[in-house]
C-alpha cells in the first residue's frame, strides 16, 4: 500500500486526507458463507426452533439478525477515520477522480444474542469490473471499447475503516481512478494503462459486501454470514482536455446501489 496515496488494487483504502501513515494490511481472509440463516428479512424477527408433527430433526429457521440500513453518500457518521469527511461522487478534498460511501447496516440485538453472536466484521469482494475507452484518430472519436476487465475477488475494508461496535455496524469505501488529472495514462484494474491517445473512459466497479458475525461452538470459535449480501457499484466517467493536457469529468460518474453492466450509451 502505498502510505500517501492508500492505494490498494487500483483503489484508496482511506481518504486522502486522513491518511498520515500506511494501514496494515490485516483484514481477516475468507468470504461470507451461507451461514446457519434461513432467508434474509427484516429486523425484529426473532429466531425460533420448529419441530414437525412427524417427528423430524429440529431445525433453525431464522431472518438475517443483522440488516442493511442504509448507503450513505453525504458525510461519514460512524467509521472513526472518515466521520463528517463529504462523501458521494468526487468529494472535495479526495483524490479527484473516486467516489466514496459508508454502507451501514444494523444488529437486531435480540435476535443476535439469542443466536449467541459475540463479535462482528465488515466483508466485501469486487464481483467484476470493466474499463472503456474511445479514442481520438484522425480528428475523430472511435466507438466504446472494452479494454481491461477484472473478475471477482477479496476486497475486505481494512480494520480502521470499519465500525462493528453495535448495534450500527458500518465501513468505508472510496474505489476509482487513483491517478491525478495530469496523468497521461490512467491505471485501471490491475494497474494496466489505458492508451496514450485515449479521449474518454468509462470505469465500472461492482461490489458484493455483508456482515459476519462470531458466536462459540464449544470450544471453536465460529465466523459466519449474518447479513444478507448487498450489491452495489462505482462508475468513473472522464474526458481528456487535450489543450490543458489533463483529465475532466464526463457525465455518468456515479455511486449507488444495485450492479450495472455495458458501456454508456
Amino acid at each position: 500500500m502505498d502510505p500517501k496515496t492508500g492505494q490498494r488494487d487500483h483503489r484508496a483504502t482511506i481518504p486522502t486526507w486522513t491518511a498520515t501513515s500506511t494501514i496494515p494490511m490485516n483484514a481477516p481472509d475468507g468470504g461470507g458463507g451461507s451461514g446457519f440463516f434461513a432467508a434474509p428479512g427484516p429486523a425484529g424477527h426473532t429466531p425460533s426452533k420448529s419441530k414437525s408433527n412427524q417427528g423430524k430433526k429440529e431445525t433453525l429457521s431464522a431472518r438475517w439478525p443483522v440488516i442493511f440500513a442504509e448507503f450513505n453518500k453525504t458525510k461519514g457518521k460512524y467509521v472513526e477515520e472518515i466521520k463528517s469527511y463529504p462523501l458521494g461522487v468526487h468529494p472535495v478534498g479526495n483524490l479527484p477522480f473516486v467516489n466514496a460511501v459508508e454502507l451501514i447496516f444494523k444488529v437486531d440485538q435480540p435476535s443476535a444474542t439469542k443466536l449467541g453472536l459475540k463479535s462482528y466484521r465488515c466483508k466485501q469482494k469486487v464481483y467484476g469490473m470493466g474499463l472503456w475507452e474511445k479514442e481520438l484518430k484522425g480528428g475523430k472519436l472511435t466507438n466504446w471499447n472494452k479494454t481491461m476487465t477484472a473478475g471477482s475477488s477479496s476486497d475486505d475494508p481494512d480494520d480502521l475503516l470499519q465500525a462493528t461496535t453495535p448495534p450500527l455496524l458500518a465501513f468505508y469505501d472510496q474505489p476509482g481512478i487513483m491517478d491525478l488529472a495530469k496523468e497521461t495514462q490512467l491505471k485501471g484494474p490491475q494497474g494496466k494503462l489505458t492508451s496514450k491517445v485515449a479521449a474518454m473512459i468509462f470505469f465500472q466497479q461492482n461490489f458484493i459486501c455483508w456482515i459476519e458475525g462470531s458466536r462459540k461452538l464449544g470450544s471453536e470459535v465460529r465466523w459466519e454470514r449474518v447479513s444478507e449480501e448487498v450489491k452495489w457499484h462505482s462508475n468513473q466517467s472522464l474526458k481528456r482536455d487535450f489543450k490543458k493536457s489533463e483529465w475532466t469529468y464526463a457525465d455518468g460518474s456515479e455511486i449507488a446501489l444495485g450492479h450495472t453492466q455495458g458501456p454508456p450509451k
